[in-house]
């Protein structure tokens, strides 16, 4: 449920701005990788907890410099701007007792190798690992040994 600006139940963050909607088209890596994680998330969630909440995907540099003003970390060059990286709400999802769970699938993502995580506090910052493919495998991927 959103409270009327795109934020589930507790309005936007700071520097957020609504974005238009893009034309349907086929799935980015990006998005189906997000897509991966918010269904083993709602595996993993409490029952009753809100699905994924993505806070940003792809930036401008103009959005970059106004993070920036605003007080955020927003470095340039940024995988935000060239969309290999996306912002993934935590702190909100500690109300639901869902903050570990999503913790975790993100954690198991970045120790498969398929993508960097950085705990950035109320957000984690998910960049994919360009050459990746995120759609389905049809064998698992190999083990390392080590």
């Amino acid at each position: 449920m959103t409270d009327g600006d795109g934020a589930p139940g507790g309005g936007r963050p700071a520097g957020a701005r609504p974005r238009p909607r893009s034309r349907p088209g086929p799935l980015t890596a990006q998005q189906r990788l997000l897509n991966q994680i918010a269904a083993q998330f709602a595996e993993r969630a409490p029952r009753g907890t809100p699905p994924l909440w993505v806070t940003s995907l792809a930036r401008s540099v103009e959005h970059q410099h106004r993070l920036r003003a605003l007080g955020y970390t927003a470095l340039l060059p940024s995988s935000h701007c060239v969309g290999y990286a996306a912002d993934i709400e935590m702190t909100w999802f500690r109300r639901f007792g869902a903050h570990r769970p999503l913790q975790e699938v993100l954690l198991d993502w970045q120790a498969s190798g398929d993508v960097n995580v950085i705990d950035e506090g109320q957000a984690w910052h998910v960049c994919l690992r360009p050459g990746v493919s995120y759609g389905s495998r049809l064998v698992p991927a190999p083990l390392t040994a080590g």
